[in-house]
């Protein structure tokens, strides 16, 4: 993969020992999609559909009459957002863009309607409300804001960074 922010795709073939490797638009590297115009949406996407995954298979288990209780409905869904949240340090940036957002609802919402038994009428900001959850956008932010509090002061504590973070991404969503 060639990075750069100019358009349009340059399939450069490289000669190593012989070998012509051939440039791709993306690459995988510790389970994050890095695309060659430096954008985060293919890894978004990827995560996304892999949740989307796990949900599904969530919502067989999680009937609106008579399956689980909302404390096991809770862990079960803390399944998907491990998913999502993973390496969101690096991609949090991408979430103030509508199309971040947008896909990351598409995953939150069935699995908040699964939590709280509601109809799939229900939009996802009610859903995520009844299921007393963050949106997965502040989430991702607030994983960023601790990771970069971690890395410029070491000597504190993380359930204290954690604890304040967690605070400022429930402000964030009253706002």
């Amino acid at each position: 993969m060639i990075s750069s922010k100019r358009s349009g795709y340059r399939n450069i073939p490289v000669n190593i020992c012989g070998v012509e490797v051939r440039s791709k638009r993306s690459i995988r590297y510790l389970g994050a999609m890095l695309q060659d115009h430096l954008s985060w949406r293919p890894h978004v996407e990827m995560v996304a559909d892999k949740a989307l995954r796990v949900v599904r298979a969530l919502r067989g288990i999680m009937r609106n009459h008579s399956g689980p209780q909302v404390s096991n409905r809770k862990l079960l869904a803390a399944v998907a957002a491990s998913i999502i949240r993973y390496g969101a340090p690096v991609w949090a940036e991408a979430t103030d863009l509508q199309w971040c957002r947008r896909i990351l609802d598409r995953v939150q919402r069935p699995l908040a309607q699964g939590i709280t038994s509601a109809f799939h009428s229900t939009s996802c900001e009610v859903a995520v409300v009844l299921a007393g959850e963050l949106p997965y956008h502040l989430l991702a932010k607030e994983d960023a804001r601790c990771y970069n509090r971690q890395q410029s002061s070491p000597d504190s504590s993380r359930e204290a960074i954690r604890q304040e973070e967690k605070e400022t991404s429930l402000q964030l969503w009253q706002q």
